[in-house]
């Protein structure tokens, strides 16, 4: 349920393999990096720099700002304590770098994370999720870098 967050920020950039969407070249290096060895700090400084690199430079900022605007409506939108706290909770792990970690450890956070969430909030933390997710894919993926994206294949004749 809680795929929403991942796949918002991480699945845009660095998971998006584990989100049907296949990373190659410089992604997939960044990938590697991001969810190996090193304190978040690192990481995130890693996640950071990268972002910086993409568009005309302003992604990075425009990206933090999603992240920011997502998380203050998961608050507003949410109606439980616990629903609200889970899922800010898990948004304040990523802006902290604590998400960069195996596609393995992310699900087992993300179940987590998403038992922790009342069924009241499940709809709401969706549909706010995913209007977030779609603005992050557009603001991120038609920057990629060309190495990023998938090589073109033509199909046999």
């Amino acid at each position: 349920m809680l795929k929403f967050a991942l796949f918002f920020a991480l699945g845009t950039v660095c998971y998006a393999g584990a989100h049907h969407f296949e990373v190659f070249g410089d992604c997939k290096e960044l990938q590697e990096q991001l969810i190996g060895s090193g304190d978040a700090a690192e990481k995130l400084k890693k996640f950071n720099d990268f972002l910086a690199t993409l568009g005309d430079g302003t992604v990075g900022t425009q990206f933090w700002a999603l992240v920011s605007t997502f998380k203050a409506n998961l608050h507003s939108q949410l109606t439980t304590n616990e629903g609200k706290e889970a899922a800010v909770g898990f948004v304040d792990k990523f802006e902290k770098g604590e998400l960069f970690v195996s596609p393995d450890e992310a699900r087992a956070l993300l179940q987590e994370t998403s038992e922790k969430i009342p069924e009241a909030d499940r709809e709401p933390a969706k549909i706010v999720a995913k209007t977030y997710a779609e603005q992050i894919k557009k603001l991120v993926l038609p920057v990629l870098p060309e190495s990023c994206k998938p090589p073109v294949t033509t199909p046999s004749p």
